[in-house]
Protein backbone atom coordinates (compact mmCIF):
# COMPACT_ATOMS: atom_id res chain seq x y z
CA UNK A 1 0.00 0.00 0.00
CA UNK A 2 1.26 3.15 -0.70
CA UNK A 3 0.84 6.60 1.35
CA UNK A 4 -1.49 9.11 -0.11
CA UNK A 5 0.16 11.87 1.81
CA UNK A 6 1.40 15.11 0.43
CA UNK A 7 4.88 15.89 -0.71
CA UNK A 8 5.76 19.45 0.30
CA UNK A 9 8.83 21.14 -1.11
CA UNK A 10 9.67 23.83 1.82
CA UNK A 11 12.27 26.43 0.19
CA UNK A 12 13.86 29.64 0.00
CA UNK A 13 13.11 29.97 -3.37
CA UNK A 14 10.88 28.25 -6.33
CA UNK A 15 13.41 26.82 -8.17
CA UNK A 16 14.52 24.61 -5.73
CA UNK A 17 11.84 22.64 -5.71
CA UNK A 18 13.01 20.73 -8.86
CA UNK A 19 16.79 20.67 -7.69
CA UNK A 20 15.80 19.03 -4.51
CA UNK A 21 13.43 16.73 -6.16
CA UNK A 22 15.97 15.35 -8.29
CA UNK A 23 17.86 15.55 -5.34
CA UNK A 24 15.81 13.39 -3.49
CA UNK A 25 15.94 10.69 -6.62
CA UNK A 26 11.93 11.45 -6.87
CA UNK A 27 9.88 12.90 -10.50
CA UNK A 28 9.44 16.53 -9.58
CA UNK A 29 5.37 15.82 -10.18
CA UNK A 30 5.70 14.40 -7.01
CA UNK A 31 6.33 17.40 -5.40
CA UNK A 32 2.47 18.22 -4.44
CA UNK A 33 3.06 21.95 -3.04
CA UNK A 34 5.95 24.02 -2.61
CA UNK A 35 6.11 26.46 -0.28
CA UNK A 36 8.47 29.33 -0.41
CA UNK A 37 9.62 30.27 3.00
CA UNK A 38 7.95 33.95 3.96
CA UNK A 39 9.25 33.37 7.73
CA UNK A 40 7.10 32.26 10.81
CA UNK A 41 3.45 31.69 8.51
CA UNK A 42 5.00 29.96 5.99
CA UNK A 43 6.04 27.29 8.75
CA UNK A 44 2.89 27.97 10.42
CA UNK A 45 1.17 26.33 7.26
CA UNK A 46 3.13 23.80 6.76
CA UNK A 47 2.71 22.30 10.58
CA UNK A 48 -0.70 23.00 9.99
CA UNK A 49 -0.75 20.42 6.93
CA UNK A 50 1.31 17.76 9.18
CA UNK A 51 -0.99 17.89 12.03
CA UNK A 52 -3.60 17.48 9.48
CA UNK A 53 -2.41 14.19 8.31
CA UNK A 54 -2.07 15.15 4.80
CA UNK A 55 1.76 15.40 4.30
CA UNK A 56 3.76 12.36 4.27
CA UNK A 57 7.24 13.57 3.19
CA UNK A 58 8.66 17.11 3.47
CA UNK A 59 11.64 18.34 1.28
CA UNK A 60 13.86 21.12 2.96
CA UNK A 61 17.55 22.36 1.33
CA UNK A 62 19.23 22.42 4.82
CA UNK A 63 17.63 21.97 8.56
CA UNK A 64 18.25 26.18 9.00
CA UNK A 65 15.33 26.81 7.33
CA UNK A 66 13.63 25.57 10.02
CA UNK A 67 14.85 28.63 11.41
CA UNK A 68 17.74 29.84 13.21
CA UNK A 69 17.19 28.30 16.70
CA UNK A 70 18.90 24.89 16.73
CA UNK A 71 16.10 23.84 19.46
CA UNK A 72 12.96 25.10 17.60
CA UNK A 73 14.55 23.11 14.77
CA UNK A 74 15.20 19.69 16.65
CA UNK A 75 11.51 20.51 18.22
CA UNK A 76 9.94 20.65 14.38
CA UNK A 77 11.93 17.38 13.53
CA UNK A 78 11.28 15.12 16.60
CA UNK A 79 7.43 16.23 15.70
CA UNK A 80 7.45 15.55 12.59
CA UNK A 81 9.24 12.13 12.89
CA UNK A 82 6.51 11.14 16.14
CA UNK A 83 4.19 11.84 12.82
CA UNK A 84 5.93 9.06 10.51
CA UNK A 85 6.63 12.02 7.84
CA UNK A 86 9.66 11.15 5.77
CA UNK A 87 12.40 14.11 5.61
CA UNK A 88 14.63 14.81 3.25
CA UNK A 89 17.44 17.57 3.57
CA UNK A 90 19.99 18.02 0.83
CA UNK A 91 22.64 20.06 2.38
CA UNK A 92 22.45 16.93 5.76
CA UNK A 93 21.21 14.27 4.41
CA UNK A 94 21.73 12.75 8.04
CA UNK A 95 19.88 15.32 9.54
CA UNK A 96 22.73 16.64 10.95
CA UNK A 97 23.99 12.97 12.96
CA UNK A 98 27.34 14.10 13.02
CA UNK A 99 26.80 17.53 15.15
CA UNK A 100 27.65 16.93 18.41
CA UNK A 101 25.31 19.59 19.40
CA UNK A 102 22.30 18.57 17.65
CA UNK A 103 23.44 14.69 19.39
CA UNK A 104 23.45 16.26 22.80
CA UNK A 105 20.03 18.44 22.49
CA UNK A 106 18.39 14.95 20.75
CA UNK A 107 19.45 12.79 23.75
CA UNK A 108 17.85 15.62 25.81
CA UNK A 109 14.99 15.43 24.26
CA UNK A 110 14.51 11.44 24.25
CA UNK A 111 15.33 11.58 27.90
CA UNK A 112 12.20 14.10 28.53
CA UNK A 113 10.12 12.08 26.68
CA UNK A 114 10.73 9.31 28.95
CA UNK A 115 10.69 11.39 31.74
CA UNK A 116 6.98 12.24 30.70
CA UNK A 117 6.30 8.34 30.45
CA UNK A 118 6.57 7.82 33.95
CA UNK A 119 3.28 6.98 35.49
CA UNK A 120 2.70 9.58 38.69
CA UNK A 121 0.95 8.47 41.66
CA UNK A 122 -1.00 11.60 43.38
Amino acid sequence: MSDSRATIAYVAAADQAAELAAAARIPEAAVDKILVDGGEDTLDELQDAVYAGSVGRVLIPSLSILGPDLMAQESILASWVEKSIGVFCRDEPDLGADDPERRRLRSVLGELEEYGKIPWVP
